[in-house]
């Protein structure tokens, strides 16, 4: 269960680093105003996803379980308002709640 575990959080944690990566530049160009957060939040995701990497992930607690579902939910919602090109701002929003939820879940999970 352990091995499981630590799979899909790593999983959902690269999908948000990856992603969030890939679109930066865009977001970044688009929101003048916001790029120091933007570049804070890559940073947290980045760091997030190397954590769940090297971490213990073993502790699959009900709350846990929960985290795991909202953070498909909203790396669903990224994939979605990409492919359907939303506004910058609503973007940002879904990977600022990702990100949030990736560090929260590995931190949690963590033996």
């Amino acid at each position: 269960m352990a091995t499981a575990l630590k799979t899909v959080i790593v999983q959902q944690a690269k999908f948000t680093y990856d992603t969030l990566d890939a679109e930066y530049d865009r977001l970044y160009e688009s929101d003048v105003h916001g790029r120091a957060h933007l570049k804070a939040m890559l940073g947290s995701a980045r760091d997030a996803y190397w954590k769940a990497e090297r971490d213990d992930l073993r502790d699959d607690n009900l709350y846990v379980k929960t985290l795991i579902g909202e953070i498909k939910t909203a790396n669903s919602g990224i994939k979605t308002a990409i492919e359907t090109q939303k506004k910058t701002t609503e973007l940002i929003a879904l990977f600022s709640e990702a990100v949030k939820l990736v560090a929260a879940v590995v931190a949690l999970a963590a033996a």
